[in-house]
């Protein structure tokens, strides 16, 4: 599609969108956008840095660029704002970088924590500081994903009237009420539902430490324990009327959050624009791209055409 230079670095436009009137550029390594400033003889184009990662990323692929490629207004039913849900899910796309960043450091301060213990003199139990603000940060990520989630959600006619302080539970609530809960994507979201509530609840229970169920705290945040003959990994432990979880390695945990995270946005994402495609020839669908087709590998989903008719159909990949 184009070459873009980045610094010293000549690197091909594989996607375009529209952001704010402002072109958007998709490349392997990072998404920027362009404007221009000035004007006449005196005008020229200003880059502008919107996400340090791109196609290579399957965060980025599997949310952004996915939006990207289907909230098009050759496809989508009229009267959706389709520019402010391309923003949104940029949105979801950051929350889910950071999310990313601060659970590779946590692993990365669990594993030097052991290692100072051991080269230690004295007899010292591995610990890490700030532990439970470290975890409130990484929770308070993960929801913020689901709030998105339901601001983008919310721009569609069926879920217009979604309260605009609603959780994933009503979302998904919502989403069965107006396909059906046989319909996949219903069927999708409930499955996750109890995981996408715990997040929330792990959050609400770290934001507010005095908060208790039955007189004890919702959230506790253990750091290394140790005994006679062993030392225990961090714990996190979730008690609320709504949910429960026994102590469970905290590590264990925050292995799951990132790869369920992608998995949610992605299919709310590609299952809003399935919902509300134009009924015009030539006929659309929402389908996933075989894996040889596919111009960015983690990009799964696009708008998918029957032309030529009676062929394999084209998928829109820009």
């Amino acid at each position: 599609m184009g070459f873009a230079i980045i610094g010293e670095r000549k690197e091909p436009i594989l996607a375009t969108t529209e952001l704010n009137g402002r072109l958007v550029c998709i490349k392997a390594l990072s998404v920027h956008n362009f404007f221009f400033v000035g004007s006449g003889a005196n005008e020229s184009d200003t880059q502008h840095l919107l996400l340090d990662y791109g196609a290579n990323s399957e965060v980025v692929s599997r949310t952004f660029i996915t939006a990207a490629l289907i909230f098009e207004k050759q496809f989508i039913l009229h009267g959706i704002d389709l520019d402010k849900a391309r923003s949104i899910s940029l949105e979801i796309a950051q929350e889910l970088i950071e999310l990313e960043r601060e659970v590779a450091r946590y692993f990365q301060d669990e594993a030097a924590a052991i290692i100072r213990a051991k080269v230690s003199v004295s007899n010292t139990i591995p610990s890490i500081p700030n532990i439970e603000t470290r975890c409130k940060t990484i929770f308070q990520k993960a929801d913020q994903v689901n709030q998105r989630l339901v601001a983008l959600s919310r721009l569609f006619p069926k879920f217009k009237d979604l309260n605009e302080q609603a959780h994933f539970e009503n979302l998904a609530t919502s989403f069965s009420t107006a396909f059906g809960e046989a319909d996949l994507l219903c069927k999708f979201l409930n499955e996750n539902h109890q995981f996408m509530q715990s997040l929330r609840l792990i959050r609400d229970g770290l934001e507010h430490r005095a908060a208790r169920y039955k007189g004890v705290r919702k959230v506790t945040v253990n750091n290394y324990d140790s005994d006679a003959n062993s030392c225990s990994l961090p714990t996190i432990e979730l008690n609320d009327k709504l949910q429960k979880i026994p102590a469970t390695g905290l590590s264990s945990l925050l292995m799951t959050i990132l790869p369920k995270l992608i998995a949610v946005s992605e299919a709310v994402i590609a299952g809003l624009a399935s919902k509300h495609i134009k009924s015009e020839i030539p006929y659309y669908q929402i389908r996933e791209i075989p894996y040889l087709k596919r111009r960015m590998q983690y990009v799964r989903f696009a708008m998918w055409t029957d032309f030529p008719i009676g062929g394999e159909g084209f998928y829109h990949q820009k």
